[in-house]
């Protein structure tokens, strides 16, 4: 896979809350799961920063909720958006995210939101 084919695929995956929060636990999650290895672990690195550093500076916390119910263990990643209660799915945190960004005046992070709507085909 080239670098651009492998950072838009890098884009699409779920990446639990646990490896969302440095980017040792990303790389080795990226190890664990998928066997990167080489280049494609600097790439993964740089990739990191534009992932993960917009949610920080909209005031954006991933959380993970674990509850069990008849059917087995459950988990998913909530998030906690500073100035709005509750505990929000992904889509929307997206939502939320892209007009955080529209009211801060950063068009550009809007617009990678925006475009995570459309990879998640919600647009």
């Amino acid at each position: 896979m080239t670098t651009p084919e492998f950072e838009e695929w890098l884009m699409r995956q779920d990446i639990p809350v646990e490896a969302q929060t440095e980017i040792d636990k990303f790389i080795q999650f990226l190890k664990d799961e998928h066997d990167i290895s080489g280049g494609t672990v600097d790439v993964a690195k740089g990739k990191f920063k534009e992932m993960f550093k917009y949610d920080e500076q909209l005031g954006i916390v991933p959380f993970e909720v674990s509850r069990e119910t008849p059917e087995g263990f459950y988990k998913e990643t909530r998030y906690q958006i500073e100035g709005i209660k509750g505990a929000w799915g992904y889509e929307n945190y997206l939502v939320f995210a892209e007009q955080l960004a529209e009211a801060y005046g950063q068009f550009g992070i809007a617009e990678y939101y925006r475009q995570k709507q459309r990879d998640a085909g919600l647009r």
